[in-house]
C-alpha cells in the first residue's frame, strides 16, 4: 500500500508524482541495492569522512550564549548543529547551511536581525550572490553564535517560510505549475557533472534539490521531494547531510541511470525512530530557482 503525501507543501510540484507514481520491480531492486551498498560501505566511508574537513567533532554543542568576538567557524560546526527537519523545512535548513558555508563573515561586533538575514539568504540563492553576515544573530534569549542550533533554527524557519510562500503562489496558477514542471526536469545528468559542481566549491559541499521516493521499514513508499547537502571528501567519496538526520555525514550511493544521476542513502527519519531508504534524482539547483522561483 502506497503512502499519500500529507500536504502540498511536501511536494514541489503536484504533477511531478507522475514520474515516480508507479514502482517497478527494477526500481525497488535498485532501492534495495542502494540500501545494501550503504550497509556494506558505511563503516569505510564514515572512517574516510572523519579524516577530512567534513568530519563532525564529537564535543558537545555550545548552542546558546553570546560570542565574545567574531571568529570563523568550521563547516563541521554548521553541519553538526543543523536542526531536525519539521514542518517541511528541509529547504530552509539546507539553504541556510549552504549560504553560511559559502558566505562572508563580517569582522565587526554587530548582530544580524533574523528576518533581514533570512531574506538575504533566500534572495542570495535566487541572485547567486554571496551572503555577508555577522558572527552573532539576535535571538529570543539574546545574541547567539550564528552557527548555533538556536540561530540555525531561527534562520531556517524564516527561509523555509519564504520558500513556502512562493511555492504556494506558483501552484495556485496554471502558469506557475508549468514553471515548476519545467524546472523539475532539469536534473544533474551524471556523476561527472556533480563532481564539477563540488570541485568548484571551496568546501566541496553544496545544497541540492531532489525528487524521488522514500521507503519505510514496513515496505511502504512515499513520493517525496527533498533538499539536502552533498559533500565530497579528500578521497573522492560523496556523503549526504540530510535535515531528517542531521549532525553526521551519511554514506550514499551514486548511480548514473542514463537520464540523470540517482543518489541513495539510508538514515533516520526525523524523530520518528524509523530508519528509511531514500532514492532521488538530483535537480540542478540554479536552474530550479531560475525557472521556478524567481518572480518575473
Amino acid at each position: 500500500m502506497r503512502m499519500k503525501v500529507p500536504s502540498p507543501i511536501a511536494v514541489l510540484l503536484l504533477a511531478s508524482v507522475a514520474a515516480f507514481g508507479c514502482y517497478s520491480k527494477a526500481q525497488i531492486d535498485r532501492l534495495d541495492q542502494g540500501a545494501k551498498y550503504y550497509e556494506d560501505r558505511a563503516a569505510e566511508i564514515q572512517k574516510a569522512v572523519r579524516e577530512t574537513d567534513n568530519a563532525l567533532p564529537k564535543e558537545t554543542d555550545d548552542s546558546s550564549g553570546a560570542c565574545e568576538s567574531p571568529a570563523a567557524f568550521s563547516p563541521a560546526e554548521i553541519l553538526r548543529n543543523m536542526p531536525v527537519n519539521s514542518d517541511f523545512r528541509c529547504v530552509g535548513i539546507s539553504l541556510v547551511a549552504g549560504a553560511l558555508l559559502e558566505g562572508q563573515m563580517l569582522a565587526d561586533d554587530a548582530c544580524d536581525e533574523p528576518a533581514i538575514l533570512g531574506k538575504q539568504i533566500y534572495d542570495g540563492v535566487l541572485k547567486k550572490s554571496t551572503v555577508r553576515y555577522h558572527a552573532r544573530l539576535t535571538c529570543d534569549d539574546g545574541a547567539a553564535p550564528i552557527q548555533s542550533r538556536e540561530a540555525l533554527e531561527k534562520l531556517s524557519t524564516l527561509v523555509a517560510d519564504l520558500y513556502k510562500q512562493r511555492h504556494m503562489e506558483l501552484i495556485a496558477t496554471d502558469k506557475g505549475r508549468q514553471r515548476l514542471r519545467a524546472a523539475m526536469v532539469q536534473v544533474v545528468k551524471s556523476s561527472a557533472e556533480l563532481d564539477a559542481v563540488l570541485d568548484a566549491d571551496p568546501d566541496k559541499i553544496d545544497t541540492f534539490f531532489c525528487v524521488g521516493m522514500r521507503r519505510f521499514p514496513d515496505g511502504t513508499f512515499k513520493d517525496t521531494n527533498h533538499a539536502i547537502l552533498i559533500g565530497k571528501n579528500a578521497t573522492g567519496e560523496k556523503v549526504v547531510y540530510d535535515p531528517n538526520d542531521p549532525g553526521a555525514a551519511i554514506a550514499c550511493r551514486l548511480q548514473d541511470i542514463g537520464d540523470g544521476l540517482e543518489v541513495t542513502w539510508k538514515c533516520r527519519y526525523r524523530d520518528t525512530g524509523q530508519v528509511t531508504t531514500q532514492r532521488y534524482q538530483i535537480l540542478q539547483k540554479e536552474t530550479f530557482f531560475r525557472l521556478a522561483l524567481v518572480k518575473e
